[in-house]
């Protein structure tokens, strides 16, 4: 299961009196944790929209409560932090898909153990009985 985590970041603008999409940072973290950080890693900006951070990232395969957290503290920054709760609950095993790539050398084994079974059945009842002369 995969994440796309995307924030927006805005500064203000003393002369206009406004906030303006800000995009200078380049140290931004994302922290997505339960009771430690599972997964902390690096903001990104996107490409082509001012001020917009994004991530992806694949969540872990647990059930639980999980939070995005970004805490940005940096000397002469407006502290930054903002926290979000999610449930996370992975697929049940009737929601995975029907073949897994990884098992094919198990279904081959599977299907070539049936196949040399019919084959030896076949073979075995179908054989000849050889009798010898007893005298």
């Amino acid at each position: 299961m995969f994440c796309v985590y995307s924030i927006d970041i805005s500064a203000f603008d003393g002369n206009t009196g406004t906030w303006v999409p800000y995009s200078g940072l380049n140290d931004l973290q994302l922290d997505f944790t339960m009771l430690d950080p599972h997964i902390r890693t690096f903001l990104r900006p996107v490409k082509g929209k001012i001020g917009v951070y994004e991530v992806t990232f694949r969540v872990p395969d647990r059930h639980g409560v999980f939070k995005f957290v970004v805490d940005y503290k940096r000397k002469g920054y407006t502290f930054l932090h903002s926290d979000t709760v999610v449930p996370v609950v992975p697929p049940r095993h009737d929601e995975y898909p029907r073949f897994l790539s990884a098992a094919w050398p198990y279904y081959a084994g599977a299907i070539s153990t049936s196949i040399g079974f019919v084959l030896f059945s076949a073979l075995w009842l179908g054989g000849e009985e050889k009798r010898g002369k007893t005298e």
